[in-house]
């Protein structure tokens, strides 16, 4: 028996020593694996501060362009009532010159008799020399021929406008949306 307690504390010291071994190589490998860890939460940590600081910096950015859409709302809102007024104006002023070419027509004819009076005054000895390359008659009938052309085209410029207007106010609604 004293053999085999004599054995039996052989095993338990190699035991023993076996245990404080592997005890060790198991603390060198927690710490290794801590270090691991710690190094990883670091990184992590950095991660989540570069995020934040990306984070911070896109709230800026999206802050100043809606600033920005909000100006340029505005700037449509102002052109698109200056360009509403100039429309108006075409719409007011087409009539204007449709009634100033009506008058200028009346004068191509008081322009006509001018010339033919004072064309027959001219044959007389005593009489003015007229003998115009245009007479009063037929510079009042081109100035009544540009006249007639521009109520058309001031109501087609209006109804350009109108619709510039129209699309300019949706895209201004987009923007400030």
């Amino acid at each position: 028996m004293i053999g085999l307690a004599a054995v039996g504390a052989v095993v338990a010291v190699f035991g023993i020593v076996v245990g404080w071994i592997f005890v060790g190589q198991v603390a060198t490998a927690s710490d290794d694996s801590l270090q691991v860890t710690v190094q990883t939460l670091d990184a992590v940590d950095d991660t989540i501060d570069l995020a934040e600081e990306v984070l911070g910096s896109t709230v800026d950015a999206v802050d100043a362009l809606a600033g920005t859409l909000t100006a340029v709302s505005g700037s449509f809102e102002t052109g698109t009532a200056a360009i509403d007024d100039i429309a108006s104006l075409a719409d007011t002023l087409g009539p204007s010159l449709a009634d100033a070419s009506d008058t200028v027509r009346s004068l191509e004819r008081v322009g006509g008799q001018i010339d033919s009076v004072l064309g027959a005054l001219s044959s007389l000895p005593i009489g003015p020399d007229y003998d115009p390359e245009d007479g009063l008659g037929d510079t009042f009938g081109r100035l009544a021929d540009t006249l007639d052309e521009l109520p058309g085209e001031l109501e087609s410029t209006s109804g350009s406008l109108t619709e510039f207007t129209d699309n300019a106010g949706g895209l201004q609604a987009e923007l400030e949306s």
